[in-house]
């Protein structure tokens, strides 16, 4: 399942657009600048939080991402220590045309499947995400950990899913 969904992505989300902006910016960068699209004028100190990181290194982030003029600084009106950080008109146009060129690949793909097909993986990919929601959920309240091994974690999994199967 691993290797399909790396497959998937590899094919409809990091293929799309080779030479694009995103292709050489370090993982840490985009997801800095993911956070900061979706929660326009955050706080610095919270978007470290989201991003699991200490401030010092957000602020290494951001300031890399200053210097490409795709985040802004913003100070904080009402409490000029608070700095809060927003999108830059040329960042929203980058991740709006990224967006765009994704979903044509995606409905590309998709008009060479069947309706049925269509119906099967939907419902199934919609399973994997509340299965993922509710995996980071119980992870966030507990300390979890899983086999790192391909092998081990279809062991695991099938184990786990056993001891929940309702007697008969």
């Amino acid at each position: 399942m691993e290797q399909q969904l790396h497959r998937m992505l590899g094919a409809l989300v990091f293929r799309h657009d080779p030479g694009g902006p995103f292709t050489e910016m370090p993982i840490n960068q985009i997801k800095c600048l993911h956070i900061v699209a979706e929660h326009e004028g955050l706080k610095m100190v919270d978007a470290a939080n989201m991003m699991e990181i200490k401030l010092p290194s957000l602020s290494q982030i951001v300031e890399k991402l200053v210097h490409k003029n795709l985040i802004e600084r913003q100070p904080d009106l009402s409490d000029r220590r608070v700095v809060r950080l927003g999108l830059t008109p040329s960042s929203r146009e980058l991740i709006a045309s990224s967006k765009r060129k994704r979903s044509e690949i995606i409905l590309a793909t998709c008009l060479n499947l069947s309706s049925e097909e269509m119906q099967v993986i939907t419902s199934a990919l919609s399973s994997l995400a509340g299965a993922a929601e509710k995996t980071f959920s119980e992870a966030n309240s507990q300390s979890v950990s899983y086999p790192d091994e391909p092998d081990k974690l279809m062991e695991w999994i099938n184990r786990k899913n056993l001891s929940r199967a309702p007697s008969q």
